[in-house]
């Protein structure tokens, strides 16, 4: 028979691992939710700018065409380094987000404040209402974002993996088009690469070391474009061509590109004939050239975003082209040395010709 005083002293240490034990599993688990909340605090960053990828369709968020309108609608797009892909979280209060968007400093809002399933998701001046206010929530490198007026997430609709494809709100289902990759578009706002020239085209200079004009007329615009000598063109305004379906004439080392969002090229484009060598055009928005009367074939009117007829050395970058009537992008006539990158091409009939002569080199 063992006496009180041993079995209190054989218990001793049993309570003593078993205290040790306890606290050992409590600091595990603190710092495991500190290792975990270590991690969530580095995924989002306050003022960083994010492409928001979707994980169902690898497709990034942007807005339609573009555009900075109040109302334009949230749509998924091959990511292209585009300011109307790019995306901030600012701090709203109370665990919530405002999603601001670069180009328009506008922020993601459900329409009309709407709780229904499919409804559409915009971008609209800030106004500070709970229907402009997300929940961000990561897990497995992914987050889910849902509305705090509604309560439900932003979601792929009906699982598209087309691009243009639209993004609504969804009850949360944890489905794979309900999430989102936060991939850090770094300081500049572009993927690493997305601006470096490479390709046939490597080499182009366009404007570089000449004089820096800017045009907001389409006077101005095509007196400088068929300039003699080196010119940097930037474009700072939309410039509705007449008559439609003009196309600039572009003389040799030239670099027309847009300011911001601001340069479009309304019904009209640019020709590059086979005296023209180093031009760069970059940043712009053509469109609108399209012609009803002239469906399904477009062959009536001839009327291209970018034409060119044996041009060389010539770097196409970072444009929206659109609604034209013929082709978007024309390479013809043994044009040599063209680079093409990262350009919204479409929708249209005709996205990009090579060709064209029997004898193509282009």
């Amino acid at each position: 028979m063992t006496s009180s005083s041993s079995a209190t002293a054989a218990m001793r240490p049993r309570r003593l691992a078993l205290a040790i034990a306890v606290l050992l599993a409590a600091s595990l688990a603190a710092a495991s939710m500190a290792l975990w909340q270590s991690a969530k605090a580095d995924a989002l960053q306050i003022g960083t700018w994010y492409n928001l990828e979707s994980r169902h369709s690898g497709l990034v968020m942007g807005i339609r065409a573009a555009s900075t309108s109040s109302g334009a609608e949230l749509v998924q797009w091959p990511s292209n380094g585009s300011h109307d892909q790019q995306f901030r979280f600012v701090d709203a209060g109370g665990g919530y987000y405002k999603i601001q968007v670069r180009h328009s400093n506008q922020v993601l809002d459900v329409d009309g404040g709407s709780t229904a399933d499919g409804a559409k998701i915009q971008q609209w001046g800030d106004a500070g209402t709970t229907n402009q206010q997300w929940k961000v929530t990561e897990s497995g490198g992914y987050a889910t974002i849902v509305n705090r007026a509604s309560g439900k997430a932003l979601d792929v609709w009906e699982w598209s993996t087309a691009a243009g494809g639209r993004i609504s709100q969804y009850a949360s289902t944890g489905g794979a088009n309900q999430q989102w990759k936060l991939v850090p578009v770094g300081a500049t706002g572009l993927p690493p690469g997305v601006d470096v020239l490479d390709g046939f085209g490597e080499g182009t200079t366009g404007g570089q070391g000449g004089t820096t004009v800017t045009v907001t007329n389409q006077a101005d615009l095509e007196r400088y474009a068929a300039a003699s000598g080196a010119y940097v063109i930037k474009v700072a305004a939309t410039i509705n061509m007449s008559p439609k379906g003009r196309e600039i004439p572009v003389a040799s080392n030239k670099t027309i590109i847009g300011v911001d969002e601001s340069g479009q090229i309304v019904g009209g484009g640019f020709f590059l004939g086979d005296a023209t060598s180093n031009v760069i055009l970059r940043n712009l928005t053509i469109r609108d050239t399209k012609m009803p009367d002239d469906d399904p074939d477009d062959k009536v009117y001839d009327y291209d975003g970018i034409q060119m007829d044996g041009a060389d050395r010539v770097w196409i970058d970072h444009n929206r082209i659109y609604n034209m009537n013929d082709g978007l992008i024309d390479s013809r006539k043994d044009t040599t040395n063209l680079t093409v990158s990262w350009n919204h091409l479409g929708p249209n009939n005709k996205s990009f010709g090579i060709g064209w002569t029997e004898n193509v080199g282009a």
